[in-house]
């Protein structure tokens, strides 16, 4: 690294106290496009100066932080930032003639890169490198003509996969619509108009709507107390557990048998009971309990148990999670610092109650709609670890001489000859080292004795 980059000699801004200073710190980088955000860049005289305010950066370095090398705190300082100054966090890297600074910004981002100069850190609780060891670290350079196809190559493919990346991420809010619609759909009977022509009833027929208290045999409140937690015994559950899609138990507390037994005294839940939360910042889910979990309830939570007769319990979570409840919810509890729902007021929520054929019907439809956004919810998964991986993957391909045609491959195409990195390097070391030479000459004079004095 050393070979491919300046030395750039840290300053004292209080020398000049009154010049005004523009100041790059680790909170300024934006990670996404490694630059920095010119908003992010502070203001202040000379005299004012932090002092880890020592390191002159101009447009074309590359800013390395030294802190955590793994977050890859990593920017191009552009020609339009206001800034004269970063961090002695940062190493400054300032590229030479011989390598293009997009180049050598591309390369210090690579796992190659970053799993070895992170192996240099030290320090446990600000692990750090230094800039020696940044400086020490190998460079794969490649011709400057190659740099250039491959900066290009790169930048474009790059473009496309944020871009992909970008798409990706708006497909979890539109799956959260799709499955708010089609609840909506389910709980108003338009998901199955069809089906009530085809067995000859109104579609237009609404249903009867009752409230939820008269639908179920039991609605109960989960004891007003923290229980008493254990390492190990009967599962109790939080609202931490509820979710739209269903309750999740791959993280639970636990109770002792003793407080088990206080919490079910009122009702013991059962499967195809519903619970509801009822307050904090998880307010108004609906989950059914799954067959085969025995546990009680924590706070801010009610346990409900329909009337087979009149209700299934799944489609009276569905309607309990649907749009039209969430927005009674949202009135009753609107603008209130401790949101929370009152028991009575639960009560009183309307149910609509179609016939048990048709809820069943409607359980059947919206069980395939909401498996199929599901299923897209998992590829999604694996598209977007995927896009996350494609960055390193371009990069490794680029620095390996596999993502575009190497100057080698291409100078015996063309049956002529071209300069290697390494033949270029030796060359510009070669010509600085006479420049220094002759400068040094220049700087003394021959006395008539033959010897040697300072130029006047």
């Amino acid at each position: 690294m050393a070979a491919v980059t300046e030395r750039v000699a840290s300053v004292k801004p209080e020398a000049e106290p009154r010049r005004d200073f523009g100041y790059v710190d680790i909170s300024a980088i934006d990670k996404r496009t490694a630059s920095v955000n010119p908003d992010d860049v502070r203001r202040f005289k000379g005299a004012d100066a932090p002092s880890r305010a020592r390191r002159p950066i101009r447009a074309d370095d590359i800013l390395f932080s030294n802190v955590r090398t793994n977050l890859r705190n990593v920017a191009l300082i552009a020609s339009s930032l206001p800034a004269q100054l970063c961090s002695t966090g940062f190493t400054v890297l300032r590229p030479t003639a011989v390598v293009l600074p997009e180049y050598l910004l591309r390369w210090v981002l690579t796992d190659e890169f970053t799993d070895v100069i992170s192996e240099t850190q030290t320090g446990t609780h600000y692990p750090a490198t230094s800039d020696s060891q940044v400086l020490a670290q190998p460079v794969r350079l490649a011709p400057l003509a190659e740099q250039k196809r491959i900066v290009e190559k790169v930048e474009t493919l790059l473009a496309d996969v944020n871009h992909a990346r970008d798409r990706l991420a708006k497909v979890p809010l539109i799956l959260k619509r799709f499955r708010q619609s089609v609840v909506a759909a389910a709980c108003s009977g338009k998901l199955t108009e069809e089906w009530r022509v085809q067995r000859g009833a109104d579609p237009e027929a609404p249903w009867p709507v009752s409230s939820l208290a008269a639908v179920c045999r039991v609605v109960v409140d989960c004891p007003h107390s923290t229980p008493k937690w254990a390492t190990a015994g009967e599962i109790c559950l939080r609202t931490t557990n509820f979710f739209v899609t269903g309750l999740d138990v791959r993280e639970v507390r636990y109770v002792s048998g003793q407080t088990y037994r206080q919490r079910v005294a009122r009702l013991t839940p059962t499967a195809g009971d519903v619970v509801y939360s009822r307050e904090g910042g998880i307010l108004g889910i609906a989950c059914v309990i799954p067959e085969g979990l025995r546990a009680c309830l924590g706070q801010r939570m009610m346990l409900m148990r329909s009337d087979a007769a009149r209700m299934r319990p799944q489609f009276l979570a569905h309607v309990l999670n649907s749009p039209s409840t969430l927005a009674v919810v949202r009135e009753l509890t609107g603008g209130t610092a401790s949101p929370h729902l009152n028991v009575g007021d639960i009560k009183e929520f309307s149910v609509p109650v179609p016939p048990l054929d048709e809820q069943d019907e409607v359980l059947v439809r919206l069980g395939r709609l909401l498996g199929l956004a599901e299923a897209i919810e998992k590829r999604l998964g694996t598209a977007a670890r995927m896009a996350a991986g494609l960055p390193q993957t371009l990069l490794a391909k680029a620095f390996s001489g596999d993502l575009v045609p190497t100057e080698a491959s291409l100078a015996r195409a063309d049956g002529r000859d071209f300069e290697p990195a390494s033949a270029m390097l030796q060359r510009l070391a070669a010509s600085a080292s006479q420049a220094s030479g002759e400068s040094r000459g220049r700087g003394r004079t021959r006395r008539p004795d033959g010897s040697r004095g300072a130029r006047s």
